[in-house]
């Protein structure tokens, strides 16, 4: 839900459109000022640091799909060199799987799969680099894969808060190479987990039996609105830095220079709620406002 409550694209829309009409004439594409209005919130709210106030957090439960670990070597069907695609039906791997894979001139590598885009297709982060006959891989990791598809949250993961477990309690976030290090010690109680891309991997430790309800908290980026009925996705207080910000874009577009006020303006009005903000972060914090 955008965190307006007052101010629509349509209002704000109207404003900029009127200066550009000024400024150069049908020179700016309606959509260009769309644009222009979430650079413009997309950027403020970053200069601004709303997510680390919660302005752009949100929880949600998330699901684990487990593939089986592979053993033993594998012929593939082919490779091919030019996109680092390898073809194998059923092949049963999932995004972080380590493998090692040769041909029978002796070029080999070590590498992951890096997407999967079929059940009967994937693709390797390191390339052979030249074109073989019999390609053969070795999944060198004796344990399970488990995943989370992270692409379908809304707006966005932008950043990672905490992913917690109902069973084990909060996840541990891990470098890629501490989970795909063979010798990584699953002694622990807890589940370790690494981002790569828009999919979190996830190992549990020998003293988890099984997953409990996921949880992920997570800063989402300020959504996109283009219906000109919907409203902004900042809070109104910061409404009119927000146009303002868009006017320089426009000036900016049309090559001409903005008033000086005007510029001078935006930073200070940048500067004033950015203290404002850090004091209420420092509140936060300290626990004498609700975080």
């Amino acid at each position: 839900m955008a965190l307006s409550k007052q101010w629509t694209l349509e209002r704000i829309e109207g404003i900029l459109r009127n200066l550009s009409d000024q400024l150069a004439p049908n020179k700016i594409e309606p959509l260009d000022i769309i644009d222009y209005i979430h650079i413009a919130v997309t950027k403020t709210a970053e200069r601004l640091g709303l997510s680390t106030l919660g302005d752009y957090t949100q929880a949600t439960a998330v699901s684990v799909v487990t593939l089986a670990a592979a053993s033993g070597i594998v012929l593939a069907t082919s490779y091919s060199y030019t996109t680092k695609t390898v073809t194998k039906a059923a092949h049963g791997l999932s995004v972080g799987d380590t493998l090692i894979y040769w041909d029978d001139g002796g070029y080999y590598a070590i590498g992951y799969v890096a997407t999967v885009p079929s059940s009967s297709t994937f693709t390797v982060s390191q390339n052979i680099g030249v074109t073989v006959t019999n390609f053969k891989y070795l999944k060198v990791t004796p344990h399970s894969t488990d995943t989370v598809d992270i692409s379908g949250l809304g707006y966005g993961v932008d950043q990672i808060v905490k992913l917690s477990d109902s069973i084990s309690g909060l996840c541990v976030p891990k470098p890629t190479d501490v989970l795909d290090d063979l010798t990584y010690p699953q002694k622990q109680g807890k589940i370790h987990y690494y981002r790569r891309g828009e999919t979190l991997v996830l190992r549990k430790g020998s003293d988890v039996s099984a997953y409990g309800t996921l949880t992920l908290e997570y800063v989402r980026s300020p959504m996109k609105v283009t219906t000109s009925t919907d409203y902004l996705d900042i809070k109104d207080k910061y409404i009119s830095l927000i146009i303002d910000v868009a006017k320089l874009l426009v000036y900016e577009a049309v090559n001409a220079q903005p008033p000086e006020q005007l510029s001078k303006s935006v930073e200070e009005r940048i500067g004033a709620f950015a203290q404002e903000n850090l004091k209420e972060r420092v509140a936060i914090n300290a626990g004498q406002l609700p975080g």
